[in-house]
């Protein structure tokens, strides 16, 4: 391991993001011959680590000259660099950036381009910038550009698996207070899953019954028992996240019951 790649694993652990950005950015520049193992500038390794922090830190500029620097530096870029850089913009999306899944979808183009084939990892990067945008583009939009991905995965012959399908239901529910489409598309994504015969995992059917009782589904609790018996029929077993769902399901039922009443 080389001096900078040293700096990269220590200020991945640093309190700010933002500080480890400047900190690593810093040793990029002070790196000279004398200084590298193996050649006169950084290797691969070094800066998929420096974009894996700036992903971190959701700092896009500071990624975008990275991978400037690559270039200039001669540096062959790989899937792994790509799909760090795609990470970026789930952490920008987040933040209220609504270009953020469509600047994704142009890195992937971009990866065709020069010959990379994006995989199972660059996809998901790229599927978690359409997750964090609902809150700003609304959860159709999200979905719909979640859907060309998935589309985008069959045509280059990858396996899609529930992975990035929970993704989407992920966002779909963090938006379900503000977007009330939200609530719907999950189920209708859940039927995609089923029709497709993706097996479900835990956090499948974890989302939803959170997702439900975010949207104040007043039918969320006799929902949610369907899908803990799904579950066991499949032989998985909730966990703790899944019956903290269910219990907010539960105080939603009875705050329902309890207006009625009232």
């Amino acid at each position: 391991m080389c001096f900078l790649e040293m700096e990269c694993v220590l200020f991945r652990g640093a309190l700010t993001a933002r500080v480890a950005v400047d900190h690593a950015l810093r040793a990029v520049e002070t790196l000279g011959p004398e200084k590298s193992t193996f050649d006169d500038s950084p290797s691969i390794f070094v800066y998929s680590a420096l974009l894996d922090v700036c992903a971190k830190a959701g700092a896009e500029e500071e990624a975008v000259a990275i991978m400037h620097r690559m270039k200039s530096d001669n540096v062959q870029q790989n899937v792994v660099s790509y799909s760090a850089y795609l990470s970026i913009f789930a952490t920008t999306g987040a933040r209220g950036d609504r270009r953020a899944p469509y600047k994704a979808m142009e890195v992937l183009e971009e990866m065709r381009a020069v010959g990379l084939a994006p995989n199972e990892i660059s996809y998901c990067s790229a599927m978690a910038s359409c997750a964090s945008a609902t809150t700003s583009i609304g959860c159709s939009a999200a979905v719909d550009l979640g859907r060309m991905l998935l589309a985008a995965m069959l045509r280059d012959g990858l396996e899609v698996t529930a992975v990035p399908y929970n993704t989407l239901l992920a966002g779909c529910a963090r938006a379900m207070e503000r977007d009330a489409a939200g609530m719907d598309l999950c189920w209708q994504l859940f039927s995609e899953m089923q029709e497709r015969s993706i097996p479900m995992t835990v956090v499948t059917y974890t989302t939803l019954i959170d997702a439900g009782a975010r949207a104040g589904d007043e039918r969320i609790l006799e929902r949610g028992m369907q899908l803990l018996q799904q579950m066991a029929d499949q032989g998985l077993a909730p966990n703790v996240v899944t019956f903290n769902a269910m219990f907010k399901a539960h105080i939603l039922k009875s705050t329902l019951q309890r207006d009625v009443t009232w």
